[in-house]
This record gives structure tokens, sequence and C-alpha cells, in this order.
């Protein structure tokens, strides 16, 4: 999503592939009848609630530190640099920031949504782990988004 064609493109791309129809099978073999009695008792229901509320807030407040300057300054932010939107802010700002919250909040009623949307954003953060790994290691290499 918004990153330059480089040797890595069509890996950034398997990883968007991966985690879309990986989340399509996973919703599809899920049976939400009683999810949250099958749950073992010592989940640390709360606890996982509060980290994903916690990383909802920190990653508003890291996409607003950008975005509200342009308000105030009419600068566009560095982060743009040469790209026209913002793509990855909007896709945090209207899905993955909602789903934390709505998430912690379905889990912390042991709703079985809440259940799956957190076990969803924990596999988004492997996912994406893997994507700075990758890119971590291509600039270790000495390989730059423009000429890699």
């Amino acid at each position: 999503m918004g990153n330059m064609l480089n040797n890595l493109f069509l890996a950034w791309t398997a990883l968007f592939s991966i985690g879309l129809f990986g989340l399509a099978l996973v919703l599809k073999g899920v049976d939400l009848t009683d999810i949250s009695v099958k749950i073992a008792p010592g989940f640390p229901r709360k606890s996982v609630a509060v980290y994903m509320i916690i990383m909802g807030v920190l990653l508003l407040l890291s996409d607003l530190s950008d975005i509200i300057p342009f308000y105030t300054t009419g600068k566009p932010p560095t982060s743009l640099y040469h790209y026209t939107t913002l793509e990855l802010f909007a896709l945090e700002l209207g899905i993955i920031i909602p789903l934390y919250i709505i998430g912690a909040l379905l889990l912390w009623r042991k709703q079985a949504w809440g259940y799956i949307i957190s076990s969803l954003l924990v596999f988004t953060l492997f996912m994406s782990s893997i994507g700075i790994t990758l890119a971590y290691i291509c600039s270790q290499s000495g390989l730059s988004a423009a000429t890699s």
C-alpha cells in the first residue's frame, strides 16, 4: 500500500494478499457460538483489551501528529514524501484504529467478535513485523527504496 516499486514490491504484495485471504479463510471457518466459553478461563482478556486500547490510542496520536500540522500550516507532512495521499494513514484511521477500540470493548465484554478481532489484530501485527523486518534487512544490505 503506497510503497515505491522496488525489488520487494512482489513481497509486499504477497504479504498483503496472504493477510487478506488468510483473514477470509479464518473468518469463514469460525463458529461464533459459545466462543467465549471455549476460550481458556485463564485467557488474559482484560489485559489484551487494555493493550488494544493503548495501541489504538498510540497509533491515533502518531498519525494525527503528522496530519494536524497540515491543517494549521498548510504544509504537507514529511511522511507524504512524493505521494499524493497517505494511504496507510487512511487505512489506520478508517479501519485499524476503530478495530482496536471496538475489539477491545467487545473483548472486555466477553463477546465473540472481541476474541475474533483481537486475534486478527495480532495476526496483522505479525504480518507487519515481517514487512518491517524485510525493510530493515533491505536497508542494512545497502539497497535503497529507489534502487532496490
